[in-house]
């Protein structure tokens, strides 16, 4: 269980990084245009199926109320700086 943490790490940076941008006008439906961070909250979803409450969700939620409270304070910096 020592890995929950790691791998939620990895898997929220993905989904809150900026990601690269896809500047082509078409958009093709294969598995070959899917990116990284499209996966990411179905590997959060299987983890949630799989694991005991008690090892993922103290981990979970304190990832999200990080990232909250860090765009609080970006937010705050903006609008009174």
């Amino acid at each position: 269980m020592k890995l929950v943490d790691p791998v939620l790490n990895v898997l929220f940076a993905l989904m809150c990084g900026s990601g690269e941008e896809d500047n082509s006008e078409e958009e093709e439906e294969d598995l070959d245009s899917y990116k990284p961070a499209q996966y990411a909250p179905q590997v959060i979803d299987t983890m949630a199926l799989h694991l005991p409450p008690e090892k993922l969700i103290p981990n979970l939620v304190s990832k999200y109320l990080t990232i909250i409270f860090s765009r609080i304070k970006d937010i705050a910096m903006y609008y009174f700086s």
